[in-house]
């Protein structure tokens, strides 16, 4: 009891669940799908036997009615709205009953997760309160080694009116970004302000390992501590911030989603009461408060909206991602039913009626069973190489006992192919990635002024970025200029090796923006007489299409008036206001200094462009004989080069080609 006391402000944090009993409310957890809750309510009549007595108040004949017995053979009786609801809700029962009979027939395996999901669900929460991450927006009242403490906001004492700490700086102290990553979230951030933090950490958290989000999450922090805070930037900055995380539409979605939650007004029934927060409380928040008011955000789908309102509201609804998924399927060996995470299959059914059956018994901690779902899957129940013998539930996977008994068959049997719980879940074939060829144009500036009658110069360098249109592939970030086709086409390919008619495109697009026109320097010259070099080639893939960047160089030249400074070239001409904006059909471009590249918001494809431009060839050289000692290796007690073993010889000749 006092352990559940001591948990019970992180359980009970919204004013909407006041209404209903906490054992009501958690007990019976309300799936967002239809279909899932007929599963839902089956799961849990197969658990907890109901009386054979059927006690159900019967409706009573409207006043004035007539009955079925003396109604004429020629007149049907007449059908009553009371009499149509009870005749609809036996038929849910029943189709509730055949729906949970054929995902049983179907995977057998969903019933003995659900007869012993009690004691599953208590061994899955132990394990999580010992084992789990520490991570800075996670808090856990019943962990064992990052148990959650309270801030304690302190008063400016340099101000004379003692006033507290502004908005924006009492948001940092309850972040604790200096100890988040060790300690997890404290107990007493407000509550939509930890909402907020949860959101961005599940956006970011998609297709990203969770150490990188970590990092990018405490950044974000620091800057946008607030949903209001995220609410006032621009694309632009969101995007900066969002560099190297790759899926630009999520930070969109997030900046759209920021701007809804702080301008749209709530009503009661939107799910979001407006509370006050903050010391003084003095501030209304409306952030939506339930999974089906979360789901009207942008760029939130059910799983986020499910993930946050369990996680910072306490709503019992189930969260399934990729990880919950491929413990579900594993746990109750759900094979042949297809992908499960498409919608309308069988698997993804037995996936659901899993979850929910497990979270029926979560002890009023739905949000922390989510979390323990995720985190088994994240570290434990690993797609290729799962750790089964550290699992909290491993004596109860239906998978794991399937592959036991697939292997002792197998070794009877001379060339077959044993089941392993690796197969789960069992996903369609992806189509292939689409090739593409792009021809990339880095154009680089080397900004110069003499200082002093000529005894003295200063350069500065920079690099021109061209903005990529609205909507598509990363849409609205900054790249150097480049032109892209299918690599089906037929290009010809000039002597250096690059695509010539491409590389003529990206050439005339340069030159299409008239950057040097109208410049804002009296006497200043320009030098476009160096000769373009072609670089290289270098390849990035993206979740849908594979493009193969194909680098020419060209230097540029420009000299301003004497005891000028470069980087005012950089402030006053260089951006795309500077020139018409008719060229290259309205594109926008900038000038970026070469030391402010990495803080220009690029995409990864495009920094893996700057990094083969720039890379120093000698030190390239370097790092090729440094590797080629690290691969050495002991063979019969002499060390043997990674060259004279035999993949080092399949490659021999390729190696010759690069070595000095």
């Amino acid at each position: 009891l006092a352990v559940r006391l001591k948990a019970l402000p992180q359980v009970v944090s919204s004013a909407s669940f006041a209404s209903t009993s906490i054992r009501e409310r958690f007990r019976t957890p309300r799936p967002v799908a239809s279909a899932s809750r007929s599963l839902h309510r089956s799961a849990r009549l197969a658990v907890r036997p109901f009386f054979s007595g059927d006690t159900r108040p019967r409706a009573r004949p409207p006043r004035g009615g007539v009955s079925c017995a003396r109604s004429s053979s020629r007149e049907a009786p007449r059908a009553t709205p009371m009499a149509a609801t009870k005749t609809n809700a036996r038929t849910s029962r029943a189709s509730s009953s055949t729906d949970i009979e054929d995902l049983f027939a179907k995977h057998p395996g969903v019933r003995s997760v659900i007869e012993r999901a009690p004691e599953m669900s208590n061994r899955l929460l132990q394990w999580y309160d010992e084992k789990h991450r520490a991570l800075p927006w996670r808090r856990n009242a019943f962990s064992k080694h990052c148990e959650p403490t309270d801030v304690v906001l302190r008063k400016d004492t340099d101000n004379a009116d003692t006033k507290t700490k502004t908005k924006h700086e009492q948001a940092l102290a309850y972040w604790q970004l200096d100890v988040c990553d060790k300690r997890g979230a404290a107990r007493n951030v407000p509550l939509d302000q930890y909402a907020y933090g949860v959101w961005v950490s599940e956006i970011m958290s998609q297709q990203t390992q969770i150490e990188r989000v970590s990092v990018y999450w405490q950044k974000w922090m620091a800057k946008w501590p607030t949903v209001s805070a995220l609410a006032d930037a621009t694309q632009e900055e969101v995007n900066e911030m969002w560099a190297g995380l790759g899926y630009y539409r999520r930070a969109r979605f997030l900046l759209e989603g920021a701007k809804h939650v702080a301008t749209k007004a709530k009503d009661d029934d939107s799910g979001a009461l407006p509370t006050k927060e903050g010391k003084d409380g003095d501030e209304l928040t409306n952030f939506p408060r339930t999974a089906k008011a979360l789901s009207s955000v942008p760029g939130v789908g059910p799983y986020t909206a499910a993930a946050v309102a369990s996680i910072a509201f306490g709503e019992s609804v189930a969260a399934v991602d990729g990880n919950v998924i491929r413990v579900a399927t594993r746990l109750s060996c759900a094979r042949g039913g297809g992908d499960a995470a498409k919608s309308g299959t069988s698997a993804a059914s037995a996936v659901r009626a899993v979850a929910d059956a497990l979270l029926a018994h979560s002890d009023y901690r739905p949000g922390d069973f989510n979390q323990a779902m995720m985190e088994l899957g994240a570290t434990v129940c690993a797609p290729r190489n799962p750790k089964c013998s550290e699992c909290p539930v491993a004596e109860h996977c239906q998978g794991l006992a399937a592959q036991k008994a697939a292997s002792e068959t197998a070794s009877v049997l001379d060339g077959s192919v044993a089941f392993s719980v690796t197969d789960l879940p069992e996903k369609e074939k992806k189509a292939p990635k689409r090739e593409e060829t792009v021809a990339v144009r880095f154009v680089e500036a080397r900004v110069s002024a003499e200082q002093f009658d000529g005894l003295e110069t200063t350069e500065e360098i920079g690099y021109l970025l061209t903005k990529r249109k609205e909507g598509g592939l990363l849409g609205g970030l900054w790249e150097f200029p480049s032109v892209a086709a299918p690599k089906e086409d037929d290009f010809d390919s000039d002597e250096r090796g690059g695509p010539g008619l491409l590389d003529t495109t990206a050439t005339s697009l340069v030159h299409s923006l008239r950057l040097f026109e109208n410049l804002p320097f009296a006497g200043a010259t320009v030098d476009t007489t160096e000769p373009d070099k072609y670089v290289g080639s270098v390849t990035h893939v993206f979740s849908h299409v594979r493009q193969t960047y194909h680098v020419t160089k060209a230097t540029v030249f420009v000299s301003l008036p004497p005891k000028s400074d470069p980087n005012e070239f950089f402030k006053r001409a260089g951006r795309s206001e500077a020139s018409p904006t008719s060229g290259a059909a309205g594109t926008e471009w900038r000038w970026v200094r070469a030391r402010d590249v990495k803080d220009a918001g690029l995409s990864s494809g495009v920094v893996k462009v700057h990094a083969l431009v720039t890379k120093d060839p000698a030190k390239k050289t370097k790092e090729k004989k440094e590797k080629l000692v690290r691969e050495t290796k002991w063979t019969d007690r002499k060390v043997v080069a990674a060259r004279d073993t035999a993949i080092g010889k399949m490659f021999a000749k390729k190696r010759k080609t690069t070595e000095p």
